[in-house]
């Protein structure tokens, strides 16, 4: 029993140690044995996954990675993990790690692609804080197509900036998108914009509405009102006219027009708390984030994607 129980620590290396005792609990203690067998306990067995693993892998995070059966896409001589990066910055050991399917990393080195990179907080596992989905547009089958994942230790510009930089190297310098769609991460957003300089970058329309939301009801905006502004073709109006009428003609023609649709509906207009709300939007959203960041006007609105993750 400890020896099946080391065999699938080792070689199912993607198999949690509660479905590592699941599986020998099956082999070994089947219902129609009625024998007394010695072997281990629940516990016993979840200590001697993860003790093995250690002491096979060097405990290292680092070093798991680079086992052969991790390393290449099941049942094929193709590559799945593409590149390691670890370094020290500011005496903290950071680490990038990305994996990608070979063929369709060959997508990416499409000249005029549109490629979308999205990030994940809560779903990474320790000592990552953030995982980063590579997409690309692909016309063919007309979905957007995950391409590669990394995972990183930081979310630092430098983090970013080498991120981008791995991702050129292990392409051969074959990165030429059209257009990159991206979150709101000041970080990210600097790094795409030093790693494509001539490329039309578009943040997500999706957090950009949802951050909008939030501060609404930070600032203790009736929720009546907030669903009026946030109704298709109100505020969201700004992010298709002219980025030069942004902050005067726009933002003027939102402040009436929001007066009037909650007379109109008999919802009262906080000016106070309105007033704060487009102090906070010109500092983040004009000074902050460049307009042209979030402003779609003159891009073909069939290709603009509404969000940087259109699996969620």
């Amino acid at each position: 029993m400890k020896a099946a129980v080391d065999d699938l620590a080792i070689c199912h290396f993607a198999i949690t140690a509660q479905r590592t005792w699941d599986m020998v609990n099956a082999e070994f203690y089947r219902d129609d044995n009625d024998e007394a067998l010695p072997g281990l306990t629940r516990d016993q067995v979840v200590r001697r996954v993860y003790r093995a693993r250690r002491l096979h892998f060097g405990g290292n995070v680092y070093g798991m990675i680079d086992v052969v059966s991790l390393c290449f896409v099941s049942g094929s001589a193709m590559m799945f993990f593409q590149f390691q990066h670890v370094e020290y910055h500011d005496l903290i050991l950071q680490g990038k790690i990305a994996w990608a399917h070979s063929r369709l990393m060959g997508l990416l080195r499409y000249p005029g692609s549109a490629i979308l990179i999205d990030g994940t907080f809560q779903s990474v596992a320790r000592p990552f804080r953030q995982c980063l989905v590579i997409m690309l547009d692909d016309p063919s089958s007309r979905l957007s197509v995950p391409v590669m994942y990394i995972l990183t230790t930081g979310m630092l510009a430098e983090c970013s900036n080498k991120i981008m930089m791995l991702m050129g190297n292990t392409l051969h310098g074959r990165l030429r998108p059209a257009r990159v769609v991206c979150a709101f991460e000041p970080a990210l957003v600097d790094a795409v914009g030093t790693q494509f300089p001539e490329v039309r970058m578009v943040g997500c329309i999706f957090q950009f509405k949802q951050a909008i939301r939030r501060h609404m009801a930070k600032l203790h905006i009736s929720p009546a009102a907030i669903t009026i502004a946030m109704a298709s073709g109100v505020l969201d109006m700004l992010t298709v006219i002219r980025p030069s009428h942004v902050d005067t003609h726009g933002s003027n023609h939102l402040i009436r027009r929001l007066q009037q649709e909650c007379s109109t509906h008999s919802i009262g207009y906080d000016t106070a708390k309105w007033t704060r709300f487009w102090n906070y939007f010109r500092r983040t959203w004009i000074r902050r984030y460049s307009i042209d960041l979030w402003n779609v006007n003159g891009m073909d609105l069939d290709v603009v994607s509404r969000t940087a993750n259109p699996l969620e």
